[in-house]
């Protein structure tokens, strides 16, 4: 004023509710006479430019909606990747800060703490991670939450009140500049629109993955079934179950005796530590539900039931932790389809021993009508009857019991002779035996007696004795 030879002038405060845009100096070229009284004329005229000023400020701040809406609305989509959205948001809301660095962070629930997401608006070293310790507060990991006046903006990224994640901007192009409420209003509605576009895409994204998932896990049930109809034995279930969980896995029967395996990148001692681990747990604990062994080995545990009866048990190496609805809707099919195989494994068993039954007794009579027959029906059982055998015949008799109780007796005998049937190949692998009314006929091939027939004879009654003690105790 004084270079250009301005003689008078005044100054007038912008200010409008408490809130100060700036001064506004008007000067005179001529020397012209300044009242006391034109003082509340000059302020009122400062409120009016304040006024003026604040309307426009909140015109551009609308129109800086309007556009944040048009570019929400080309860049919502639920098809887009989940790098693309954070892409235009970070890109949009450094723009529109004028911020050097734009980026954002989500929330990790499993985890507890905040992951970055790529990619980046600006360049600068984050952090991967940010752990929250014990410190659930925003403020204490992102001091400017919300707030202006510092080199650092935040704002969370909320959707149904549940924080997803935040945005979080550093410094301004302006190395002396701070972010300003208009940049707090501006990352306020970019993180509106932005919350809701990346909940969609993820949502979607799960979708996808989970009908894949589906998809997937019907492929292997279709195979699952495909094993249980073609074959008998469980090595083939197993090893597709290994592939579809890309972990070993190991059948047991209900007393723990391992029927079949498939290794998963691991050798034979894995093998070994799995089967005394899994054993030592259901043995010791003798919980019905899945659960894990030890910390060490993580192995999770599960029977396998058939009409409400224990028949298996299924051995998987896999934490806890990682099991998901996915996994555990994968376990339940594969806990079906063993019980389908052991379900399928005992009508074959029956359908074979009265076959046998059949067999024997029509063998075991004074005239044979059809030699022809009998053969074939040797030649099923693998069995050569052209060799010596020796025939013997058990009968079981209960002492102990109320013998005016005839249900009780015949029930005792019959479980007896299914005890001795089921054990009885765990003793001689060649043994043929059935029953013939209330008698069990075991014939052996002589060859099996060796030399010493008597010490044969005498180790198998010992063993029969061995077989009714186990199952009294």
């Amino acid at each position: 004023l004084k270079k250009e030879n301005i003689p008078s002038w005044f100054t007038v405060l912008v200010k409008e509710k408490g809130e100060v845009y700036g001064i506004c100096v008007i000067g005179f070229k001529e020397d012209v006479p300044l009242y006391e009284e034109m003082r509340s004329t000059f302020d009122d005229f400062g409120k009016d430019v304040a006024v003026a000023i604040h309307v426009a400020r909140q015109k551009e701040i609308q129109k800086e909606k309007m556009v944040g809406i048009e570019w929400s609305n080309q860049s919502l989509s639920v098809h887009s990747s989940v790098e693309s959205v954070v892409k235009n948001i970070v890109e949009r809301a450094g723009k529109g800060a004028n911020a050097k660095v734009a980026c954002v962070y989500f929330y990790s629930e499993a985890e507890n703490n905040f992951v970055y997401q790529p990619p980046t608006y600006g360049e600068y070293d984050l952090p991967e991670k940010i752990f929250l310790r014990n410190k659930y507060r925003l403020k204490d990991h992102f001091p400017y939450l919300e707030s202006a006046g510092g080199c650092e903006l935040t704002f969370p990224l909320t959707v149904n009140l549940k924080t997803i994640g935040v945005i979080h901007l550093v410094g301004k192009q302006d190395h002396v500049a701070i972010f300003t409420e208009e940049d707090v209003a501006m990352l306020e509605d970019v993180s509106n629109h932005a919350a809701t576009m990346i909940d969609n895409v993820r949502l979607y994204q799960n979708e996808i993955e989970n009908q894949q998932k589906l998809h997937s896990l019907l492929d292997y049930q279709q195979s699952l079934v495909k094993e249980t109809v073609e074959k008998e034995s469980f090595e083939g279930i197993t090893k597709t179950v290994s592939l579809l969980f890309s972990k070993s896995v190991i059948v047991f029967d209900r007393f723990m005796r391992p029927i079949a395996h498939h290794l998963f990148e691991q050798n034979e001692e894995y093998l070994e530590l799995m089967i005394e681990q899994s054993t030592y747990f259901v043995f010791q604990r003798k919980q019905g539900f899945h659960t894990s062994v030890s910390p060490q080995l993580p192995l999770l545990v599960w029977p396998i039931n058939s009409s409400g009866n224990l028949v298996g048990y299924l051995a998987i190496d896999i934490d806890d932790d990682q099991m998901d609805e996915f996994l555990r809707l994968s376990i339940d099919m594969a806990l079906n389809i063993f019980s389908i195989q052991f379900i399928k494994q005992k009508l074959v068993f029956q359908a074979k021993e009265q076959v046998k039954d059949s067999y024997i007794n029509r063998l075991l009579v004074k005239q044979l009508d059809n030699k022809e027959e009998i053969i074939q029906y040797a030649n099923i059982f693998h069995w050569d009857l052209f060799l010596p055998h020796r025939v013997a015949v058990l009968k079981i008799k209960s002492n102990g019991l109320d013998e005016r109780n005839v249900f009780n007796l015949r029930d005792n005998e019959v479980s007896s002779v299914k005890q001795i049937k089921n054990r009885l190949s765990s003793f001689d692998k060649d043994l043929i035996y059935a029953t013939r009314g209330e008698e069990l006929i075991i014939i052996v091939p002589v060859q099996n007696e060796g030399e010493q027939i008597r010490k044969y004879w005498e180790n198998f009654y010992a063993y029969i004795e061995n077989v009714f003690s186990d199952r009294t105790n």
